[in-house]
């Protein structure tokens, strides 16, 4: 019985740092998210190097569940984020390379 709490404050542990990647992402706290992340396969490798009994495999597959469901949902939304930083770090280099062009023109009039 006491193996069963201890599985039960690991899925805890795990899932309440996976619910803490939603305020990274929405903070766009980048290094927390990556920490957090980290910490989260820690204690997934920690909770599955250990026998995992009959009872508590069906909570610790819902788990795995809640975690895949919540981190397609983010995954999809960071790309959108990267796709969308990538585009304006473009627009900024076209522009700045507009402006040394422009410099580069007015010094040699």
């Amino acid at each position: 019985m006491n193996n069963s709490i201890t599985i039960k404050q690991q899925i805890d542990t795990i899932l309440s740092i996976t619910f803490q990647f939603k305020e990274f992402y929405e903070k766009e706290q980048w290094d927390e998210l990556s920490s957090a992340l980290e910490a989260r396969q820690t204690n997934l490798n920690a909770l599955f190097a250990q026998d995992i009994s009959k009872e508590d495999s069906s909570i610790v597959l819902d788990t795995i569940r809640q975690i895949q469901a919540s981190d397609s949902n983010y995954e999809s939304k960071i790309i959108h984020i990267r796709n969308g930083a990538k585009n304006e770090l473009f627009k900024f280099k076209k522009q700045n390379n507009a402006a040394k062009s422009y410099a580069i023109i007015s010094q040699s009039n």
